[in-house]
């Protein structure tokens, strides 16, 4: 099987490239799948995407970034146990562990995220000026292999807060929860979203 980790513009980029990283299961240590790594062609398009979609980021309303972080929080509850599959197939640890504390800490990141931006105020009026929080620009987001979940969503889920476009740079080891599976876009179209780019 061979997975694409480089989702630009709404698309999983499927084209063939010279590099490829055989994906190993560490509990099994058995090849599951083949890597398809990214061109610079591709991160360079990636990065002039995500710089165009600046102004639509910060464009989005308070309650645009909630209902954002609510379709993905939903969307995490709904595909829990296929997710959690995911991380038990690439980490090797077992499903008992990815099904619960994995997941949960997926769960408790938005669940904190949007009680905090339901009360959260960007203008503070201060004695002699206003402070305004606002986008700081494109910034590029890694993540580890160790807790893929839950380092994912402590970074992206930020993005709507002073909403800013993002670029989420998978490790190449957790390249089966970027993709979700073979036809499913779910997570990663609404992951997507909160970076600000069009689906």
């Amino acid at each position: 099987m061979k997975i694409s980790n480089t989702y630009i513009n709404g698309l999983f980029c499927e084209e063939e490239t010279d590099k490829k990283f055989e994906l190993i299961n560490p509990a099994t240590e058995s090849s599951y799948a083949s890597l398809i790594c990214s061109k610079e062609e591709q991160v360079d398009n990636a990065i002039g995407i995500a710089l165009s979609n600046e102004d639509v980021a910060a464009g989005l309303k308070v309650v645009e970034r909630i209902e954002i972080l609510n379709e993905i929080l939903n969307g995490l509850n709904e595909r829990s146990l296929e997710l959690a599959n995911a991380i038990t197939l690439e980490m090797g640890a077992p499903i008992k562990l990815t099904s619960s504390a994995h997941i949960q800490m997926g769960v408790d990141h938005l669940q904190n995220t949007i009680k905090t931006l339901q009360g959260y105020s960007f203008e503070e009026d201060l004695t002699e000026y206003q402070l305004i929080k606002v986008p700081i620009g494109l910034v590029a987001l890694i993540t580890p292999w160790n807790w893929p979940l839950n380092q994912t969503l402590t970074k992206t889920q930020q993005a709507p807060l002073p909403v800013q476009s993002s670029l989420l740079l998978p490790r190449k080891l957790a390249s089966k929860k970027t993709q979700f599976n073979s036809g499913g876009k779910y997570f990663i179209e609404h992951i997507q979203a909160v970076m600000g780019s069009k689906p």
